[in-house]
C-alpha cells in the first residue's frame, strides 16, 4: 500500500529553514487539552538583546 504524503502548510516551511535573523516571533497556544487552544501567546524580539515585546489575547 503507498503511504500518501500530506504537503506542508507555509509555515511548516519556513520554520524548516531555521533561524534567519531579527526580527524574530514565537506563538504560543494554551489550552485544556492538545485540541482546542483557547489562548494565543505571541512575542517579538525585534534586535538581538532586546526584550520581547508580548501581546496576549
Amino acid at each position: 500500500m503507498k503511504r500518501i504524503r500530506k504537503p506542508l502548510s507555509l509555515l511548516q516551511k519556513k520554520a524548516k529553514r531555521g533561524f534567519r535573523g531579527y526580527p524574530a516571533a514565537t506563538i504560543a497556544f494554551y489550552g485544556p487539552d492538545d485540541r482546542r487552544a483557547t489562548k494565543i501567546a505571541v512575542g517579538i524580539v525585534g534586535s538581538e538583546g532586546a526584550e520581547p515585546s508580548e501581546k496576549i489575547q
